[in-house]
C-alpha cells in the first residue's frame, strides 16, 4: 500500500470517528419490517446457525433461503425471520437499520452481504496493521511470557501468542466489526 493511499485511509478513519460521536435519533416509523406478515401458530423456525459478524455473509443468506423457501415461506416472511438468524454484532447491525430505506428482502440481503463482505475480501492482518498504525486498535497484552508465546504453531499478532493465526482470530474479527459498526472505519476503503 502506498503512503498516499494509507494517508487517505487514515483521514477517512478519523472522519468516520468524528462523525460517530454524534447523537443518534431513532425513527419509530421504521422499527418493523412488515407489520402485516404473520406466521401460522404451528410454525417453528428451523435450527439455523446464527451469524455473529464473522464468516461468509453470502453463505449465510443462501443457507437461510435454502432452508426456508422449501417450507413455502415468501420473501416477506423470510425477511421478518432473518433477525432470528443473527446474534452479537450481526444482530446489532440489523436492529440499527432504518427499515424505511430497506423495503424488501432483496435490499436487506444486499445491505447485509455488503456490510460483511470484508470477512472474505480483506486480509485481516492488513486491517489490523492499518488500525494499529492509526492508534485505533492495539495488540492485546500477552498472557504468557513473549519467549514462550512465539515458539511453534501459528502466531496471532493481535493476541501476541501462538495457537491460531491472525486470519483465524475471532476476537480480532469482532473488534474490527465493532469499529465498522461504530463507523470508525469504512470497509470499502480498506481493500485498495
Amino acid at each position: 500500500m502506498e503512503n498516499h493511499e494509507f494517508a487517505q485511509q487514515v483521514k477517512d478513519i478519523k472522519a468516520a470517528l468524528a462523525h460517530s460521536k454524534g447523537d443518534q435519533i431513532l425513527n419509530f416509523d421504521g422499527l418493523c419490517l412488515f407489520l402485516n406478515v404473520k406466521l401460522s401458530e404451528n410454525f417453528k423456525i428451523p435450527d439455523i446457525e446464527k451469524f455473529k459478524g464473522t464468516g461468509n455473509s453470502t453463505s449465510h443468506v443462501r443457507h437461510i433461503i435454502n432452508t426456508l423457501k422449501p417450507m413455502g415461506l415468501n420473501d416477506e416472511l423470510i425477511a421478518q425471520l432473518f433477525q432470528r438468524t443473527l446474534t452479537g454484532c450481526g444482530l446489532d447491525w440489523f436492529l440499527t437499520l432504518d427499515f424505511t430505506k430497506y423495503e424488501g428482502w432483496q435490499r436487506i440481503t444486499n445491505a447485509f452481504i455488503n456490510q460483511y463482505a470484508y470477512n472474505v475480501q480483506i486480509e485481516l492482518e492488513d486491517v489490523f496493521h492499518i488500525l494499529e498504525a492509526t492508534g485505533d486498535l492495539k495488540p492485546l497484552q500477552p498472557k504468557f511470557p513473549s519467549n514462550l508465546a512465539q515458539k511453534g504453531g501459528e502466531y496471532c499478532k493481535y493476541h501476541q501468542v501462538t495457537g491460531h493465526s491472525i486470519e483465524q482470530c475471532g476476537a480480532l474479527k469482532n473488534a474490527v466489526q465493532d469499529h465498522i459498526d461504530q463507523e470508525i472505519i469504512d470497509p470499502t476503503k480498506l481493500d485498495d
